[in-house]
């Protein structure tokens, strides 16, 4: 049995070696194939190795030689920024050099504002002083005007009375010589009556008798009461010539006193028209203003500061976006509640400018719509909202009454124009039509003119009124979406001034322009279609030139 299972064991141990010898060729054929698997792909990451190694080797040079380049464009870089470096800090010298300078020309130009405020208060003080001054001297000049009329008219009446009286004296001396003479010769009869001479001698008579004596006597002793009572009149003949010949002389020392406080009326107020003129130019030469119209509407877009010389612009951006705030700045701004008394006290002193000989421009520009009209002319009927035309008409007129007093002598005349499609027409001159030629000219005195318009004087303020209203009712207006009376052309009111006075040989000769522009318009809200379309494009084509023109001022 032993032999038995070892002989079965070396057969199974047999089979068992036959099987690891096969599995051990399987497994070394397998790894035959497995390594000489390796080593092919050995080989090929070997060449892959190399060949990416040669890419490395080639992107590494490129890379060297790009930082080279890199590397010498970067030091050419910093060599600039060196460069740069030193011209910004050399400007930076400079400009500080130049902040300095600006910090002083600041500060001289603060002093110099400063000075020119002060200056500027000094002006107005003075020409208050003068105003005062002129004022006194005027009333002054009144009360001795008024003495000199009361002086002159006693010594008329002292004149009139004194030749009367002169006529009487001279007859009743001729009267009275003719009498003292019949009386002289009587009394000498009656003296050779009664036998007593000249010097009072008794004379011998052998004819005369006592009545006859006493009767002469009588008749002597009349005459010679009549004698003195003709030498008291003639006596007081002489005194009231004398009283005449001292009212003359006061008159006459009036007289000087009056030519000297004219002289100095006429010096006061030639002071007040140079201050005056130099406070309007530091207010500035062009100057802008602004008027708010009143709205009905809850949400006004205009809001008026409290300054009184801006205003801020609100715009809804639509939507829960927030609205946006512009802000404007203005020399005055008249709010909705402004009144057209107050508009019209802002612009007077440019018209009493034309009353002292300067050339005054006023213009009325504004859209479509937004009161231009009411505030150049207003409603004339009513005295609280007449405009600025008719106001300063009469304001003019007023003046020139009112310095008549100061020997000025005033003469005034005004032309009034319209603009229409870029044609002119003379709205004073009935049946004038917009075909009519006329040309702008500029006289050799400075003036601008339009040839071939009328003028008319300006005697009254009732006249100037009704040449306003004429011209007014001439004008050419039509009705727009935007506007039921919409002004479709420009006008122009010209009041030409031309003041004289004659004891100090002084003229001066002013302007005073008006103008109320047509409003510009959008065609698209204003609906404007044939006719009105064409005004339309003529009035915005008139206002962007006048911008131009307000550019270049």
């Amino acid at each position: 049995e032993c032999d038995a299972r070892v002989t079965e064991a070396e057969g199974k141990l047999a089979e068992v070696k036959e099987q690891s010898d096969a599995m051990t060729a399987e497994l070394t054929a397998a790894l035959d194939k497995a390594v000489t698997d390796a080593e092919e792909a050995l080989s090929t990451e070997k060449a892959a190795a190399a060949a990416a190694l040669a890419e490395k080797d080639a992107a590494a040079e490129a890379a060297a030689t790009a930082a080279a380049a890199e590397k010498e464009t970067l030091e050419a870089s910093i060599k600039q920024l060196e460069t740069d470096l030193e011209t910004v800090n050399a400007e930076k010298t400079a400009a500080s050099e130049a902040l300095q300078a600006l910090e002083m020309k600041v500060a001289a130009a603060a002093e110099a504002m400063s000075e020119a405020e002060s200056k500027h208060a000094e002006l107005i003080e003075t020409a208050q002083t003068a105003e005062a001054r002129v004022q006194g001297v005027v009333a002054q000049l009144e009360y001795e005007r008024g003495e000199v009329d009361r002086l002159v008219k006693e010594a008329k009446e002292a004149a009139a009375r004194s030749e009367k009286e002169a006529k009487e004296r001279e007859k009743v001396a001729k009267k009275a010589a003719a009498e003292r003479a019949d009386m002289l010769s009587e009394l000498r009869a009656l003296r050779a009556a009664t036998g007593i001479g000249d010097d009072g001698e008794q004379v011998d008579e052998e004819d005369g008798d006592a009545e006859g004596a006493e009767m002469s006597a009588r008749d002597a002793g009349a005459l010679t009461a009549r004698l003195v009572k003709a030498t008291k009149a003639c006596a007081a003949a002489e005194l009231k010539a004398a009283e005449a010949a001292e009212l003359k002389a006061k008159l006459k020392e009036k007289q000087a006193r009056v030519d000297e406080l004219e002289s100095q009326a006429l010096d006061a107020d030639a002071m007040r028209r140079a201050l005056h003129n130099q406070i309007q130019e530091l207010r500035g030469n062009v100057r802008v203003f602004c008027r708010v119209r009143p709205t009905t509407s809850e949400t006004a877009c205009v809001d008026v500061a409290a300054d009184g010389a801006s205003v801020a612009l609100t715009k809804s951006q639509g939507g829960d976006k927030e609205s946006s705030v512009a802000g404007f700045e203005f020399d005055r701004v008249f709010g909705p509640s402004s009144t057209q008394t107050e508009v019209f006290e802002e612009v007077s002193q440019l018209v009493q400018s034309a009353l002292d000989g300067y050339k005054v421009c006023l213009f009325s520009y504004g859209q479509t719509g937004s009161g231009k009209t009411h505030t150049m002319l207003g409603d004339q009927a009513c005295e609280k909202t007449r405009g600025i035309i008719p106001r300063a008409v009469a304001k003019v007129v007023e003046a020139s009454e009112a310095n008549a007093k100061k020997g000025w002598r005033y003469d005034m005349t005004a032309s009034y124009v319209e603009i229409y499609n870029e044609q002119v027409r003379d709205l004073l001159c009935a049946g004038s039509g917009h075909s009519d030629k006329h040309s702008i000219v500029h006289t050799p005195r400075g003036v601008t003119e339009v040839s071939g318009v009328r003028r008319e004087p300006v005697a009254s303020v009732d006249a100037a009124a009704g040449l306003v209203r004429r011209a007014a009712s001439a004008r050419a207006v039509e009705a727009t979406q935007m506007n039921a009376v919409s002004s479709r052309s420009h006008t122009i009111f010209m009041l030409y001034i031309t003041g004289t006075h004659d004891a100090s040989g002084s003229r001066l000769t002013g302007c005073l322009n008006l103008v109320d522009l047509a409003g510009s318009e959008r065609v698209g809200r204003s609906g404007a279609e044939g006719a009105r379309l064409k005004e339309a494009c003529a009035i915005n084509k008139s206002l962007s030139c006048l911008g131009d023109v307000f550019q270049a001022l």
